[in-house]
């Protein structure tokens, strides 16, 4: 719905990231994250139309961070004239849902790693939308750097009625095995700053 997308899209995204999610994270402005893809268009306003009476807002229970912006974007649709209910699930139950397309909104996190544009929004895509998806963003993205990957990574959430929100960085705890972590100067971690027992950093 119009409505429901034009709410979301509202929303102060730095506040979501400030206050809603744990650890290093910053307010995401398309599909891409800003660590890839930097510079970005201020997506297009769209038209509200009427709001629908009620709207689930599917998220995954098991992660805390969905559970704080499911409950912050619940609040956030009502003072827009959406009335929200969040619906916390398992894990195998949120990801059976979207695959099957049962939810109205859905909460979805996408780990993606450094990588180029193009690949990243298709990661994005293959998450929230499937294959089919992902080929064709991939394809709209293929070879496209700066402001014209940018704008490409827009118009690729407009087509895939992706409304993105927060981009936070990987987080990793230690184990048995871990034999040490070099975060990045923001504290966020990357494969690359693992160490493992009887070996250097991972490539």
């Amino acid at each position: 719905a119009a409505a429901v997308r034009a709410a979301l899209a509202a929303v102060d995204r730095a506040d979501l990231a400030r206050r809603f999610v744990r650890g290093p994270a910053e307010p995401l402005r398309t599909i891409v994250p800003p660590a890839i893809l930097p510079a970005a268009p201020p997506e297009p306003a769209a038209a509200p139309g009427p709001a629908p009476a009620r709207v689930a807002l599917l998220a995954d229970g098991s992660e805390p961070d969905q559970r704080a912006l499911a409950e912050r974007l619940q609040v956030k649709l009502f003072d827009r004239g959406v009335r929200a209910t969040v619906e916390l699930v398992d894990p195998a139950r949120h990801r059976a849902r979207l695959a099957a397309g049962d939810y109205d909104v859905a909460l979805v996190t996408v780990r993606v790693e450094p990588l180029r544009p193009a690949l990243a929004a298709g990661q994005v895509a293959f998450a929230a939308r499937g294959a089919e998806a992902a080929r064709r963003t991939m394809a709209a993205l293929a070879g496209l750097e700066g402001d014209a990957a940018a704008a490409a990574a827009a118009r690729a959430g407009r087509d895939l009625d992706l409304v993105p929100l927060v981009a936070a960085g990987a987080r990793a705890s230690s184990a048995p095995a871990l034999q040490g972590l070099a975060p990045r100067p923001d504290g966020s971690l990357d494969a690359g700053g693992l160490w493992l027992l009887g070996g250097g950093p991972l490539p």
